[in-house]
């Protein structure tokens, strides 16, 4: 009997040895985080993010859905370009497959455009109200009109004694008393552009908004000199 129980023995121990047996470990939570921490974005306005990850080891993928993250010698980027809403996404990359670790939902307000007397760009304005007018910053929410303080930009004007063209770099929002009293001399349909325009929007970015041009139409009465 007791041979017989031995050999039982032996024989269930190597059945057990020669299996072969698979253990489904569940892989650690990955820890995220990043910053700043926006509630929304500027379509088409580079937005700086920072982004720290508690296992730097594993592989990541990253996308905005609705626009670019873009990553350059000075950091990452998010770029919005859909309108309404955009998604941050990382995905991990596992032996093979993907699967979504982390995602933020970003409002997207309407691009930030520079209007001049509350024109949008291309239209044609009397000289002394372009010439006197402040340029601003504006975007759309929610159908809500948002301003924006517009800190410098360049003037390009046409040259009154060539053919060439003057670019004068100005800190604020109009121009300088000196050149418009030089600028209210040029010919009637003369283009005026702003470009380089730059605006202080919120958490602390600055940024470079699309060019403006507007075609100055002159006065008869060339004495008017008073801009204040």
């Amino acid at each position: 009997m007791r041979v017989y129980i031995a050999s039982i023995l032996i024989i269930l121990s190597i059945n057990l040895s020669a299996q072969e047996y698979e253990f489904n470990v569940e892989r650690p939570k990955v820890e995220i985080t990043t910053s700043p921490s926006y509630g929304y974005l500027y379509q088409n306005i580079s937005h700086p993010i920072n982004i720290t990850v508690s296992d730097s080891n594993r592989n990541f993928r990253y996308e905005l859905a609705g626009g670019e993250f873009l990553v350059t010698d000075t950091g990452s980027f998010l770029i919005p370009h859909a309108k309404n809403e955009a998604n941050f996404n990382i995905y991990e990359q596992y032996k093979g497959t993907e699967r979504l670790v982390y995602s933020i939902n970003y409002v997207v307000f309407d691009e930030v455009k520079a209007y001049l007397r509350g024109k949008p760009s291309d239209v044609a304005m009397l000289d002394v109200l372009l010439l006197s007018g402040k340029l601003e910053a504006v975007s759309k929410a929610k159908n809500k009109l948002l301003t924006y303080d517009v800190k410098s930009f360049t003037l390009i004007y046409k040259d009154l004694k060539s053919d060439g063209f003057i670019s004068l770099d100005v800190e604020g929002n109009s121009i300088p008393i000196t050149t418009r009293k030089i600028m209210v001399n040029l010919p009637d349909g003369s283009l005026i552009y702003y470009e380089n325009i730059k605006v202080e929007l919120e958490n602390s970015i600055t940024a470079t908004i699309a060019p403006y041009r507007v075609t100055m139409q002159t006065m008869n009465a060339k004495g008017v000199q008073s801009f204040d």
